[in-house]
């Protein structure tokens, strides 16, 4: 007869920790990576087993893909210490005496702003920045409004939806994805033929919820990527059962009452890491979108 499954901490769930366990051994052998006998003896003492579900998410999940860091790529892009200035309240203009300014001030850098799908704005900056040779970042490369959802207090008449249990208010999709897919590719071609590139910003201070404010809704309205998600996690047999998605106030009134045998966030917690993981994935395909527009350009946040 199978038991029920319930949010209670599983066997995997144990399994989990020993294997974060094992890998810290692994990772911590990497800061010794000029000293191969040393690495060898790390991993060795702290097998990853293929066989265990969450060593299988780690060695195989999207969540762990290695990211671009090639030297050459980056030092072609920031070749020395730039300085870049926001100019959003730069009041001296483009001309010949605004460039002789910030090259003698040693301002070396400069910015352009794709906020709007307008980055040469005011019209002839762009021209500018290649004239006085200045490296510059595109900001804003996918818009605004949608990974950073509000500037200033905008987000008081959201208090509401930030605490509880429903969706972003801009669902992360494929829906999005292809909306700002388009907002990239228009900004990157109205610039990528200058020669003083250095980067693109898909946005400004992005988060899948507000700033460092305490956020409980999914960030995403695929109603079956949080169920796949735990799957990889726990295993096909060992899945906990998420029947609902919860809120702080799940636990809260738990805990004058709880002992620390019975303490259980673990619901909360896969959801919180399930919404990160699904960010940052988000985020990271938006990133490779821009290196096939432009790949001598980086791209980030």
């Amino acid at each position: 007869m199978r038991k029920k499954k319930t949010d209670r901490p599983c066997i995997s769930a144990i399994r989990r920790r020993e294997c974060l366990a094992q890998m810290f051994g692994v990772f911590f052998g990497a800061k010794f990576a000029l000293h191969p006998n040393v690495v060898k003896a790390e991993t060795e003492s702290f097998p990853i087993s293929e066989s265990d579900p969450y060593s299988r998410y780690v060695l195989t999940s999207k969540d762990f893909q290695n990211v671009k860091q090639e030297r050459a790529w980056c030092d072609r892009a920031f070749p020395s210490w730039t300085y870049m200035p926001w100019t959003y309240q730069w009041t001296i203009g483009y001309n010949d005496a605004a460039g002789d300014w910030s090259q003698g001030h040693g301002y070396n850098g400069a910015f352009l702003d794709g906020n709007g799908g307008t980055p040469d704005s005011p019209m002839g900056k762009l021209e500018w920045i290649n004239r006085f040779g200045l490296r510059f970042y595109l900001d804003h490369a996918a818009g605004k409004g949608n990974l950073h959802l509000w500037d200033g207090g905008k987000q008081k008449p959201h208090l509401t939806e930030l605490h509880g249990n429903g969706v972003r208010t801009v669902p992360v999709n494929a829906t999005l994805e292809q909306k700002l897919r388009g907002i990239l590719h228009d900004n990157i071609m109205k610039v990528k033929s200058s020669p003083f590139r250095a980067a693109y910003a898909l946005d400004d201070e992005v988060s899948w919820g507000h700033f460092a404010h305490p956020t409980m809704w999914q960030v995403t309205d695929d109603e079956s990527a949080y169920t796949k998600w735990l799957k990889q996690i726990y295993g096909m047999e060992a899945t906990p059962l998420r029947s609902r998605w919860n809120t702080y106030e799940d636990i809260r009134p738990n805990l004058a009452n709880w002992s620390v045998k019975d303490f259980n966030a673990s619901p909360l917690m896969d959801q919180w890491s399930f919404n990160d993981s699904y960010w940052c994935n988000f985020l990271g395909d938006l990133v490779e979108y821009s290196k096939v527009l432009d790949p001598q350009t980086p791209c980030g946040i």
